[in-house]
């Protein structure tokens, strides 16, 4: 069965873009959760995309709407394909569409939020195996990267990670990437609040208030990585760009990798 519940995330509370310290989430309990009261289970967390919520992973937006994983689970569990686990689905919709996990002066401590404040509300809500070995993270999209992150930078926390079709593992030349390539950035640089800016100018302000914030800038509190001059010329900051390029799974390996 599916539980919805709020949980409170203390890591959360006045953060400067006001995001809500009460989060949704969805909760899978496997077949005989309620009959065996003395067992223990693993427990994988599933971390949505950018700009979704955790209704994506119960029929609410992926395959179309069709993705639903009690149903999934549950079949998979009786054909012996998958061992019994809780799932764990937050909604990690901010103020920016989405948090990238990820903390910050603007964001928020978004990663205190999942491996401290969530974490530890499962294993005493649930009947969960509480170690690292016993518990692991997924996400796709944005949440592929944050699993990254969360895996490499938490092992104590995250025993196993697995990435679908992560974005943002690493950042390539502007000229051969879809939502940073240089035609992309007038209408980022030009955007003068947050809803107005355009789908693509969102996702790099979202990402900026990860690798490059600036909680003395507003209205939108982040600093990006190109200006233009007076003669409509494109010029790329390069201190910001290897800002926002150390943000990614791919430049963190050098002090993380290890861990994964």
């Amino acid at each position: 069965r599916i539980v919805e519940e709020t949980v409170h995330c203390p890591s959360l509370v006045g953060s400067l873009l006001g995001d809500a310290a009460e989060r949704n989430i969805s909760v899978y309990l496997p077949p005989a959760y309620d009959e065996e009261s003395d067992r223990g289970y693993p427990v994988l967390y599933l971390l949505h995309g950018y700009g979704g919520t955790n209704r994506l992973w119960t029929g609410g937006g992926y395959l179309g709407g069709e993705m639903d994983v009690g149903p999934l689970a549950d079949a998979l569990i009786g054909a012996g394909q998958l061992e019994p686990m809780i799932l764990v689905m937050p909604d990690t919709y901010s103020e920016y569409v989405g948090s990238f996990f990820a903390s910050s002066s603007v964001v928020g401590d978004w990663e205190g939020a999942i491996v401290r404040d969530l974490v530890d509300y499962i294993d005493e809500a649930y009947r969960t195996l509480p170690s690292a070995a016993s518990r692991g993270v997924a996400g796709h999209s944005m949440g592929g990267y944050g699993a990254m992150r969360l895996a490499m930078k938490y092992p104590d926390v995250f025993g196993a990670v697995y990435a679908m079709s992560p974005g943002f593992m690493g950042l390539v030349d502007p000229e051969n990437s879809r939502n940073f390539h240089n035609s992309t950035w007038p209408a980022a640089l030009g955007a003068t609040s947050f809803s107005s800016a355009s789908e693509t100018s969102k996702i790099q302000i979202a990402y900026a208030a990860v690798a490059s914030p600036n909680p003395d800038k507003p209205p939108l509190y982040v600093d990006l990585p190109f200006e233009m001059d007076s003669s409509g010329q494109l010029h790329r900051i390069d201190a910001i760009w290897d800002l926002w390029v150390a943000q990614t799974p791919l430049a963190m390996l050098a002090q993380y990798g290890s861990s994964l």
